[in-house]
């Protein structure tokens, strides 16, 4: 067996492997021996079929699968030896203009040709890489306004006697006849809350407005709420009888409230930030001011990060073999089962500057991991999967107050054993992006800059991130687009492991 390779530039080569008689002959005869111990043919005892017979009705076969996996071992061994000296991307691809034609039945040496990408070595330079560091300053407008959110949050609703348009209502609703009478067989429903100021209709909100408890009103309930999901809870009934209805309502009021912010008093820190953690009005906007720093100061950390990744995007030039990842990408659509997810070369063409920068930050990643041996650990993985978890939890909605690190653990546990391998291998990376920028936040240079709230939105406005690996991608990895994109580095870090491994 023979292997060469003829480089045609800096990003791309053919390798030529040339197969004799000689290097599948014995593995054939011994496996057509095997076929002749089990082949059962009439006029000959069980086991007893001669070779040559054998060798006829299988021996093409054979011969094809022997020949195949000298050709794949020759392959990987190949590419084992040559990631030493050049840096191969993903697979090697037939090369259908100088693969000459193969007859299995004639002919006993063979030549396959094939064509290889080639991604030449570069450097990363981080050491003397200068990065601006947010420092936000929190405005006394922005705690004033926080301070009403909260006085808000912990308010209470109390009676009042006449009605206005903050007014909350509580009243017996009974369905009409077309004559204004009560229907004995109608919607009736007792004690349902409403919001006058949720009401829709302007004339019926004026007809509610300086109104006092006992009164009866006649009105139509769906032009004062005309989405079908709000009036299907207000009356309890589905929604497919709300596009139907026709009729008026007669509500009576049995209890007007109104309501009334929260006192900035003990009560009121005690639920904002738990007993008698702050007892003075100081103390408790010292604990806002705190809050929205501890808020503000992760998020000038994830914008440092994005500055670094940015920074590393723009200034590290790495030289890709365009033409030949894309016709490796439209090779990997065989692979796709579902016909109507496979991608066209057009798609491929069009989404390929976008799929380039991720490969990009993928070799710039693998650079400085492998450089600084910054290994990533199980307990790395389990980590970013926590993180993960808590911005799903936060998102949601859900109480944090109890989810100690244990519970929080067992539940991330659970789920990473349900994950699937495209997920796995997108938590491995996001768990590299971690450990990676960890590593590079004590080596570049940060340039402190003073900026308000409002001036960081908007540098956060104006930063493109489709590159970056952030809580919020990978919470958004349902996105069909970016799973496509994901399997595709799955495969290519899937070749990388088998040509390790040989």
């Amino acid at each position: 067996m023979k292997i060469t390779r003829n480089n045609i530039d800096e990003l791309n080569a053919t390798i030529k492997i040339e197969i004799e008689e000689v290097d599948y002959e014995e593995n054939l005869n011994k496996k057509l021996k095997k076929y002749a111990k089990k082949v059962q043919l009439k006029g000959f005892r069980p086991g007893k079929v001669p070779v040559g017979i054998v060798k006829k009705m299988y021996g093409d076969n054979v011969k094809m699968e022997e020949v195949n996996k000298v050709l794949q071992k020759s392959i990987s061994d190949y590419l084992a030896d040559a990631d030493k000296e050049i840096n191969i991307f993903g697979d090697i691809l037939p090369n259908e203009k100088e693969q000459p034609n193969i007859n299995i039945k004639k002919d006993t040496n063979f030549v396959f040709a094939f064509d290889i990408g080639i991604i030449p070595k570069y450097e990363v330079n981080y050491e003397e890489m200068t990065v601006p560091k947010y420092n936000i300053s929190i405005e006394q407008d922005i705690i004033d306004k926080q301070i009403e959110s909260i006085k808000n949050q912990f308010g209470n609703f109390v009676d009042e006697e006449n009605t206005s348009d903050k007014s909350k209502l509580t009243i017996d609703i009974n369905e009409l006849d077309k004559d204004g009478n009560i229907l004995n067989e109608g919607i009736k429903r007792e004690a349902q809350s409403i919001l006058i100021d949720m009401v829709k209709d302007k004339e019926i909100k004026k007809q509610l407005i300086d109104t006092q408890k006992e009164e009866i009103h006649t009105i139509n309930l769906k032009k004062a709420y005309p989405n079908e999901a709000d009036l299907s809870g207000l009356l309890g009934i589905d929604k497919e009888k709300v596009k139907d209805l026709d009729s008026l309502f007669q509500i009576k009021i049995n209890k007007i409230e109104k309501y009334v912010p929260g006192e900035l008093n003990q009560e009121l820190y005690d639920k904002a930030f738990g007993k008698d953690n702050v007892k003075t009005y100081e103390e408790f906007i010292e604990k806002v001011r705190e809050q929205f720093q501890a808020a503000y100061s992760k998020n000038s950390d994830s914008q440092f990060n994005r500055d670094i990744q940015e920074k590393l995007l723009e200034t590290v030039e790495i030289q890709f073999p365009d033409e030949f990842i894309q016709r490796w990408q439209n090779d990997k659509q065989r692979d796709v089962k579902d016909i109507k997810e496979r991608k066209t070369k057009e798609k491929i063409k069009e989404e390929y500057p976008e799929y380039k920068q991720s490969l990009k930050w993928h070799h710039i990643k693998k650079y400085i991991i492998e450089k600084n041996k910054l290994e990533v650990t199980e307990d790395d993985i389990l980590e970013a999967n926590k993180q993960i978890t808590i911005s799903q939890f936060a998102q949601y909605g859900m109480p944090m107050e109890s989810l100690t690190d244990e519970i929080l653990t067992n539940i991330v546990k659970e789920n990473m054993k349900k994950q699937k391998d495209n997920e796995k291998y997108y938590m491995t990376e996001y768990a590299a992006d971690i450990k990676m920028l960890e590593f590079l936040k004590t080596k570049v240079i940060e340039e402190p800059k003073e900026v308000t709230i409002d001036e960081f939105q908007s540098i956060i406005n104006k930063i493109n991130t489709k590159e970056e690996i952030t809580e919020e991608k990978v919470l958004e990895e349902q996105d069909t687009e970016k799973k496509d994109i994901e399997e595709i580095k799955i495969e290519e870090k899937k070749t990388d492991d088998e040509n390790a491994d040989a």
